[in-house]
């Protein structure tokens, strides 16, 4: 009880810390990501929130994975290793309001899972 207590004080603490109040939101979430597998072989595009099995099942890659033996064919998505990546030219307006700013918060909403996080080849959250 005290455990669950100090885990509840503490996601409270942190969603306090997290509200920030911003001048401008771009929604990276409604662009299109490239999703490709470790060795680069298999790639296909998706918007986010998403994970790779599905883009691979909308793209046409897979089947379904829930149909007849559709798991047994597509246990190898979970195999491999992926990376969704996104690149943005600064001349669209979104990038070039964001180089305006002197400040810029980075809000993950979607991962769920180990992942590595690089802004222009530096990275910034693992």
């Amino acid at each position: 009880m005290v455990r669950s207590m100090q885990h509840a004080m503490l996601l409270i603490i942190l969603v306090s810390l997290t509200v920030v109040q911003a001048l401008s939101v771009v929604n990276l979430g409604e662009s299109t990501w490239e999703v490709t597998n470790g060795n680069g072989s298999v790639t296909t595009t998706t918007k986010l929130p998403a994970y790779p099995l599905e883009a691979l099942r909308s793209d046409g890659i897979i089947s379904n994975p829930l149909y007849r033996y559709g798991e047994i064919e597509s246990r190898w998505v979970a195999l491999d290793h992926w990376t969704f990546s996104l690149n943005f030219s600064g001349s669209t307006p979104s990038v070039q309001q964001l180089l305006q700013e002197k400040q810029v918060l980075l809000k993950f909403g979607g991962i769920d899972t180990f992942a590595t996080v690089t802004l222009n080849g530096q990275k910034i959250l693992e």
